[in-house]
């Protein structure tokens, strides 16, 4: 087995899974361990360039154990011996409090890349040939605080990220800007993340889709009237969307109890309901998409030399 780019050590399934499913959509070679032994993790990540890890002390010996290590990314920071660390030129990386547009984009993020993952397995059956992020275009529909924050993360796994946002006087979105057209042309994947107002109401419909690449990506975690279902349902059912992705079961709320042929569709994902769920699963959900965003770190770093979020240096 090839040594792993990044060692996920310490942290229960399912979030690890989630870690190293970001990892391995950008291409990043991953293991993940249950112990949080420094032996094993040494023995594993002896060549490893990143270490998420929760519940394992990183100390100077460890570090000296892992002589490639430029990252660690660790649950719990006081787990780390910062100076041992900063004298070895390791970056450090750990969770950020932010504000509820932070989770919402980690969690708009994490279903595109679930989407892509599924469509590249898909295309690497028929052609042999995977094709991931990194080759694919996002687009952002709606450059607000969550659409702002989605472009953002993006950046560093996707090949090229692309905005759109009319009200945006002057632009400071990490995306290149485009009209609306241009955008559904140019984009593999695009994700929602404007108001629902009189003109964005069926913003997704037959027409706009008409104008999308053929195979695209639709994630909508915003409101769920700004995509015509039966147009989706249509396109989905033709092959001109190869995946749409959806918030709760939100979009189906009217309908709950009888059965959804867009919600049962094989290409289609749906977020989980954190509010419906119990305190324990809503948990849960929180440490998947927190996972999501620590492994976003590691791909940050390798792309562009700095984690998304670098704890404080020592002077």
């Amino acid at each position: 087995m090839d040594d792993p780019f990044a060692v996920v050590a310490g942290i229960p399934d399912p979030a690890a899974q989630a870690a190293a499913g970001v990892l391995s959509a950008a291409g990043l070679p991953v293991r993940v361990l249950d112990s949080t032994g420094p032996d094993e993790i040494a023995a594993v990540g002896a060549n490893a360039r990143a270490l998420i890890v929760r519940g394992a002390r990183v100390d100077a010996d460890l570090l000296d154990r892992l002589p490639r290590l430029g990252l660690v990314v660790s649950v719990r920071p006081a787990d780390v011996d910062v100076d041992a660390a900063e004298a070895r030129g390791v970056w450090l990386a750990g969770p950020r409090k932010g504000e509820s547009a932070d989770r919402h984009a980690s969690q708009a993020l994490s279903l595109v890349l679930a989407q892509v993952r599924r469509v590249d397995a898909d295309h690497c059956t028929l052609t042999g040939t995977p094709r991931g992020a990194h080759e694919r275009t996002l687009g952002v529909i709606g450059m607000g605080r969550v659409g702002s924050r989605v472009a953002r993360l993006a950046g560093p796994m996707f090949g090229r990220v692309v905005g759109t946002d009319p009200r945006a006087h002057p632009w400071r979105a990490p995306a290149e800007r485009m009209d609306l057209d241009a955008l559904l042309a140019a984009s593999d994947a695009i994700s929602l993340h404007v108001p629902l107002t009189d003109s964005t109401r069926a913003l997704i419909d037959t027409a706009t889709i008409a104008r999308m690449r053929p195979g695209a990506i639709v994630v909508n975690l915003a409101d769920h009237a700004l995509v015509r279902r039966e147009a989706m349902l249509t396109a989905l059912h033709s092959g001109r969307i190869a995946g749409f992705g959806s918030g709760p079961t939100r979009p189906f709320d009217a309908h709950a109890a009888e059965p959804c042929p867009l919600r049962s569709h094989p290409s289609v994902l749906i977020a989980p309901d954190r509010p419906a769920k119990r305190r324990a699963d809503h948990r849960i959900d929180h440490r998947l998409e927190d996972l999501s965003r620590l492994a976003l770190n590691v791909v940050s770093w390798h792309r562009n030399g700095i984690p998304l979020d670098p704890a404080p240096r020592p002077a």
